[in-house]
């Protein structure tokens, strides 16, 4: 991507949102994330409810990208991450902007706060284990490795390769990317917890962080 003056950008983000039938949510995360990063791809995982239907409508009037490999062939040196299931706050993207301008080759991750009351027990369970396969992994002390909340450059990509599926994904880049040598950066952000009624979530806190450390 370059400037409006035709110099190249040295940090230019994208964010990559990610949704399976997130129909409640979808639209008011994306248009918010859109606003505040400028750029935006959203990548639909098979949605079976009104999510897609919902998406054909609103990318009328917002041109839609797909996955990383779009993002840097489109010329985005980042790609900033966040999920559509109301958990993610996309009034905090510029916290994790400046992040990622300030540490440019490292990957900026969300760490939510672990003893907040609403933190629901079994995720609480299941980042705790994924944290700690990490770190046997890795030998590097990572937080939070289940926080889809991210930066990461995509230049990161020319070297790591990822083979893990869903959101195993998530843990496999970060084991990766320590092995590689790659920054990762934690930076505190606060969480939306919907009742225990309203939770869209389709991670498996236990197996899907396992899976990818």
């Amino acid at each position: 991507m370059h400037s409006e003056d035709g110099q190249k950008k040295t940090h230019d983000i994208v964010a990559l949102a990610p949704t399976f039938n997130n129909e409640r949510t979808v639209i008011g995360i994306v248009s918010r994330a859109l606003e505040r990063c400028g750029s935006l791809v959203v990548i639909d995982d098979g949605s079976t409810d009104g999510t897609r239907a919902l998406l054909d409508a609103w990318k009328k009037a917002h041109p839609l990208k797909t996955g990383f490999d779009l993002a840097r062939r489109a010329g985005y040196t980042h790609a900033l991450t966040i999920d559509t299931d109301g958990q993610h706050d996309p009034d905090l993207i510029p916290d994790f902007m400046r992040a990622s301008e300030a540490n440019p080759d490292s990957i900026i991750l969300g760490e939510r706060d672990i003893r907040h009351p609403d933190y629901p027990t079994r995720s609480r369970f299941g980042r705790r284990l994924s944290d700690l396969a990490t770190r046997l992994e890795t030998g590097t002390q990572i937080e939070d490795t289940q926080c889809g909340f991210r930066v990461y450059p995509l230049r990161i990509f020319e070297t790591i390769s990822c083979c893990m599926g869903r959101y195993a994904f998530e843990a496999e880049i970060l084991t990766r990317a320590a092995w590689a040598g790659a920054g990762i950066r934690n930076i505190p952000i606060t969480c939306i917890y919907q009742p225990a009624g309203e939770r869209v979530s389709h991670l498996h806190p236990v197996y899907d962080g396992l899976l990818g450390a």
